[in-house]
Parts: C-alpha cells; structure tokens; sequence
C-alpha cells in the first residue's frame, strides 16, 4: 500500500516540473521579445542619430531643429525604459531556471526514493510468500513433488 502513496506523490512532483519547465518556456519567449524590441528600439534611435549627422544642422530650421530633439529625447528614454524591461525579463529567466532545476532534483530524488521504497516492498512482498510456502510446506510436507 505505501508503494501506491509514493506513486501518487510522484506524479505531483512531475506536475511541478512540468510547472516549472512551462514557466521557463514561457519567460524565454517573453526575454527573446523584449530583446528584440530593445534591439529594434536601439537600431532605431542610431539610424535617426545618423540621419541628424548626414544632415547639416543648418538646413533644419529651429522648430524642426527642436522637434527632433524632443523626438529623440523620447526615443532614448524608450530605449532606457526597454533597456530595464529586457533585464527584469532575463532575471524572471534566471529565477525560473533555478525554480525548474531544484524541481527536477527534488523529482529525480523522489524518483529514487520510490524505487528504492517500491523494491524494499517488493521484498518485503517475496519475504512474505516465501514464508507462506514454507509454512505451508513444514506443515504439509507430503505436497513437495
């Protein structure tokens, strides 16, 4: 009977891993979006810082001249508000990792916890029969062929 309990408590232990793993997938797909939107945001803001050095200044009058610096003051807190989203997004990463690995261990020593439990009943199981047969035997001994 104990062997039944233990495999119950198994089956638990393989949820939680597959808990784990399903939030680590879901963190990386998010960390690989955030990267690209703060590669995106980055390439961006280069290509305009390139486009104000290929035009010369004097040809934007101030009005435009002060557009663009507003324009590119927002972009570069975008990219700075990215730049942070993208790390919190590599820590949960990290922190899910560690939550899948020691679930995996904990899986991976209870498994040999119940085998190791599931044999020791085993054995306890042939001990019994054994015993049964010789019981039978000694007091029956006219049955041995």
């Amino acid at each position: 009977m104990r062997k039944h309990r233990l495999d119950k408590v198994g089956v638990v232990a393989k949820g939680k891993v597959d808990t784990a793993a399903s939030r680590l997938r879901d963190a990386l797909r998010s960390e690989q979006a955030e990267q690209t939107r703060l590669e995106q945001l980055t390439e961006f803001s280069r290509e305009y810082d390139q486009f104000l050095e290929r035009r010369d200044a004097d040809t934007l009058s101030p009005r435009q001249l002060e557009e663009y610096r507003r324009f590119m003051h927002r972009l570069h807190v975008a990219v700075d508000s990215q730049v942070q989203t993208a790390s919190v997004s590599s820590e949960t990463v990290a922190s899910c990792s560690t939550e899948w690995q020691q679930a995996s261990l904990r899986e991976r020593a209870l498994k040999n916890l119940i085998t190791q439990q599931n044999a020791e009943a085993d054995r306890e199981e042939e001990k019994r029969e054994q015993a049964k047969l010789e019981s039978n035997w000694t007091r029956n001994p006219e049955l041995e062929g």
